[in-house]
């Protein structure tokens, strides 16, 4: 049953989903047939041994399992498949909850190389391998991949709502500067390497984020008393212990 409205009930107008794979196992004998399912609403494994069975459905590429509150036999948000056990009796039909799935929502993030540390993605600027990207609901993660070699992170399946999607880089790596919309979102007042984000995530959608990478810079000096007021820093004058210095960038922060 496919959840097209996205609304957790099932409508007289919402028919079958075609391409699940549904795999039952029979847990003593080890016996195992398959079917995937078309456009129709139903399916049906004939022909069965009595005894326990495991019942498994392999989602799909763009469906995520129906709502919490669905009248469905699978409703885990975050996983592309979901398994239970069935005991099936001599000589006996087994009636079975409907399998509810529903378009699903995602997260990707594309990490980059920002060298001119503007938080854009400029020509020539390159994907950024090996950041990790997890998405945390309720302070549990649940869902997380790493950047690979085109940058991209993809969390295929996450739940709609409040959302935190937390991007982690490498030790010595920190997030670039604000990009707007556009680029980087994953910034912060300092440089860090571990920024979270919270979204409000929608049913059915695909949200797509930059991360702009860079390397850390770092600012030194000394502070001394100029005794003759020559600008030069000659033997005998020593340092001004007790002064504050402070770096602010070019929003006065």
């Amino acid at each position: 049953w496919l959840d097209s409205n996205m609304d957790g009930v099932m409508d007289a107008d919402e028919g079958g989903s075609e391409g699940i794979l549904l795999t039952l196992t029979h847990i003593g004998m080890g016996l195992e047939r398959t079917l995937t399912t078309g456009p129709e609403a139903t399916y049906r494994f004939d022909f069965l041994q009595a005894g326990e069975y495991s019942l498994k459905a392999q989602l799909p590429d763009g469906l995520m399992f129906a709502l919490p509150e669905s009248p469905s036999l699978f409703t885990a948000g975050y996983q592309d498949s979901q398994e239970l056990l069935v005991d099936i009796a001599e000589e006996g039909t087994k009636e079975m909850e409907p399998i509810g799935v529903m378009p699903a929502s995602g997260i990707t993030v594309t990490a980059f190389l920002d060298s001119n540390v503007n938080g854009l993605q400029d020509e020539g600027e390159h994907a950024f391998a090996g950041a990790l990207v997890e998405a945390l609901a309720d302070g549990q993660v649940v869902a997380s991949a790493e950047t690979d070699s085109n940058g991209q992170a993809v969390l295929p399946r996450v739940r709609a709502g409040l959302v935190t999607a937390r991007a982690s880089l490498p030790d010595g790596q920190v997030f670039s500067v604000e990009g707007g919309e556009e680029g980087n979102v994953f910034w912060s007042e300092s440089a860090v390497s571990q920024v979270d984000l919270e979204l409000g995530l929608k049913n059915g959608q695909a949200l797509s984020l930059k991360a702009g990478v860079t390397l850390p810079a770092s600012i030194s000096g000394s502070l001394f008393e100029d005794k003759d007021l020559s600008g030069v820093r000659e033997s005998g004058e020593g340092p001004l212990p007790g002064f504050t210095v402070q770096a602010i960038d070019s929003k006065g922060r």
